[in-house]
């Protein structure tokens, strides 16, 4: 029962309505729905002095909910990822990433 709780409490943040965009070099991904995933339940450790203000300590049960992605290998040069997005109670991420791949 507490997993089914902690799952849709962690949906719920998720949850439509959702507006979600994500480019790379300009160009749209598209569908991002499909990158939504549920997590499996975990467990994870913080120090007393880390950046969210949480007691030190192991957390359990916990789930992740989200959007994920995981690209193919970009070719070498410089590549832009943009990301914005608004979820459910007014939480907003509008981010832009420069990344310099080599060999």
């Amino acid at each position: 029962m507490r997993e089914i709780l902690l799952r849709a409490a962690a949906a719920a943040s998720v949850d439509p309505p959702v507006t979600l965009m994500v480019s790379i070099d300009g160009v749209p991904l598209k569908d991002l729905s499909a990158y939504r995933a549920t997590s499996p339940v975990f467990s994870y450790t913080v120090t007393s002095d880390n950046l969210v203000g949480l007691p030190g300590g192991t957390y359990s049960p916990v789930v992740s909910d989200g959007y994920w992605l995981m690209l193919a290998p970009l070719s070498e040069g410089v590549h832009t990822i943009f990301i914005e997005g608004i979820f459910s109670g007014g939480l907003e991420t509008d981010v832009s990433y420069t990344l310099h791949v080599g060999h």
